[in-house]
């Protein structure tokens, strides 16, 4: 919140009348359906409740100037070269064939490849007519995690099956990976039970908009492996 009121602080002092913040899909805290862009906020953590805080530090900047131009987009999990997030590490248990369904394959997951999120930046920046915009971005239709690993294997020729543990199970076999490696292992109990929440966003006001989406899941990691193969 503090970073909120120095930058709009700053666009004051130097004249500045155009901001576009990053925000997260974590305002809309957890869900058991679909949420777009209207849908209510309830963030239930520190970092959803900071990113709907500075939201509305920034839209109170917006709304001090008739003349002054805000952007917010709330992406999904975000990936791509250089990332060393939850989707690589997925990528490289599936090629090394020690990745697991953390309880069902049925749970939707939302994610935004890198390229696609500056594609919309540019899409909506293009827009000067709005004065203010407020977009969820991920990639098409959110799909399962079933589906998303089908994709993984396809891209990175792994015939293997993947198979479903209890999340439960997961989360204490992570503990004990975590004991043994000291604290060093990537197999997280935190990211275990990440994994294993459903997140369903549906870019409305990107698909009201008639955005060009250029990637869903496959094609985006056929893309980052011509980039840069991290996995």
């Amino acid at each position: 919140m503090a970073g909120a009121r120095n930058v709009c602080a700053y666009a004051e002092k130097v004249g500045c009348r155009n901001i576009l913040f990053t925000s997260s899909i974590s305002v809309y805290g957890p869900t058991t359906g679909p949420v777009d862009e209207e849908s209510p906020k309830y963030p239930t953590t520190p970092y959803g409740i900071s990113k709907l805080c500075a939201e509305l530090i920034h839209e109170g900047w917006q709304r001090a100037g008739s003349d002054r131009r805000l952007i917010i987009c709330r992406p999904g999990v975000i990936y791509g070269p250089g990332d060393i997030g939850n989707i690589l590490r997925m990528l490289r248990a599936v090629k090394k064939r020690y990745f697991f369904f953390p309880g069902s394959p049925r749970i939707r997951k939302s994610y935004g490849y890198i390229f696609g999120l500056i594609d919309s930046f540019e899409f909506m920046i293009g827009r000067p007519d709005d004065q203010v915009m407020v977009y969820n971005y991920v990639e098409r239709e959110t799909e399962t995690i079933g589906a998303i690993v089908a994709h993984a294997k396809h891209v990175l020729g792994v015939r293997s099956m993947v198979i479903s543990i209890p999340k439960e199970l997961l989360v204490a076999v992570a503990w004990l990976v975590q004991a043994a490696s000291f604290g060093k292992s990537s197999i997280h109990p935190v990211r275990v039970r990440k994994a294993a929440t459903a997140t369903h966003v549906i870019p409305r006001v990107l698909q009201e908009l008639k955005f060009p989406f250029q990637y869903d899941f496959e094609s985006s990691i056929r893309d980052w492996a011509s980039r840069a193969a991290d996995w």
